[in-house]
């Protein structure tokens, strides 16, 4: 009986510390930017962050957050839309077509190794394992092996027919948001014949992608983000929905804790410990692009151009 009553008051006592933590109160500040001219996407790896611009990709030193320093760029022939970087080889995709792998070893001095040209207008890029995914306006996946950086190979693609836009990819499975079309779930474990498997329909205009654990975040344009649970990747299960009716042009999830870039309502926080009920944490005003959450600062590629954000509690 003492056992039982001990087990009850734990219980309570844990739920009442659980719901204590997440009526918490936060804010959203920005503690630092940088003037690249309109930014697209980001991508950021330890001290540095990558931006995409008109002009290719801005490569930042985000040591001193409060003051973020150029050191380098990536310059392409049109806009850059998508970056990607691993280990020590950057992925960009642009505007006229071309996939552009260039080697930062030494962020100060970037060099191009290659490019991969005439694929249509790209709109992001993914890798996963040894494979770089690249989005295309004219509905096309390109699939390219880069077990060689120097020398990618196109190996695969998947014609859908409509816009194609963000992507996330995990163990081979691909989810792609394509506008109206919704978002798509390709079998691509084998890169040169991808299969669609599942479509989840969007409300709204399909627009982001991001994988954290077993959970999908699908953000649209004119819709709400949705939250899937994922852990059988060929069946969705919607869990819960946020920003009802916003412009989630980028999803990112770090920490349990959910950042959207809405590029009119501005960066976006939500605690998302329990996928099932999301907690809304806090707001910011930026007209972002993009976003990257490394679960300390939130990197964010916007009109404005580069920014940092923090979340904190506003007791702290």
């Amino acid at each position: 009986m003492k056992t039982r009553l001990f087990l009850t008051i734990f219980t309570v006592v844990s739920l009442a510390i659980l719901c204590q933590a997440r009526q918490k109160e936060y804010k959203l500040s920005e503690i630092g930017r940088c003037k690249t001219g309109v930014a697209y996407d980001i991508f950021s790896v330890k001290n540095y962050a990558y931006v995409t611009t008109n002009h290719g990709v801005t490569i930042i030193d985000i040591k001193d957050k409060a003051c973020p320093e150029i050191i380098g760029k990536v310059i392409t022939d049109s806009p850059t839309f998508g970056v990607f970087v691993r280990s020590k080889d950057l992925y960009a995709v642009t505007f006229d077509g071309q996939l552009v792998i260039a080697e930062i070893q030494n962020p100060r001095r970037p060099e191009i190794v290659t490019s991969v040209k005439g694929l249509g207008e790209a709109d992001e890029i993914t890798i996963d394992e040894s494979c770089a995914y690249v989005t295309l306006e004219q509905g096309r996946l390109a699939i390219f092996s880069i077990d060689d950086p120097a020398k990618p190979e196109l190996v695969g693609s998947y014609d859908h027919g409509g816009s194609l836009k963000g992507i996330s990819a995990k163990n081979g499975i691909l989810y792609i948001a394509a506008r109206r079309r919704g978002f798509l779930v390709v079998d691509a474990a084998h890169p040169a014949s991808p299969k669609l498997k599942f479509t989840i329909p969007a409300e709204g205009s399909a627009r982001s992608a991001d994988i954290y654990k077993e959970l999908l975040i699908a953000g649209s344009h004119t819709g709400p983000v949705v939250i899937f649970d994922i852990s059988d990747p060929f069946s969705p299960v919607r869990l819960s929905r946020v920003n009802e009716g916003g412009e989630a042009y980028g999803v990112s999830v770090k920490n349990d804790i959910l950042i959207v870039a809405d590029l009119q309502r501005g960066i976006l926080a939500w605690d998302i410990s329990d996928p099932s009920h999301p907690l809304f944490l806090a707001k910011i005003s930026c007209s972002a692009h993009s976003v990257y959450y490394d679960g300390e600062d939130i990197y964010v590629s916007a009109e404005t151009g580069f920014h940092i954000f923090k979340l904190q509690d506003k007791a702290g």
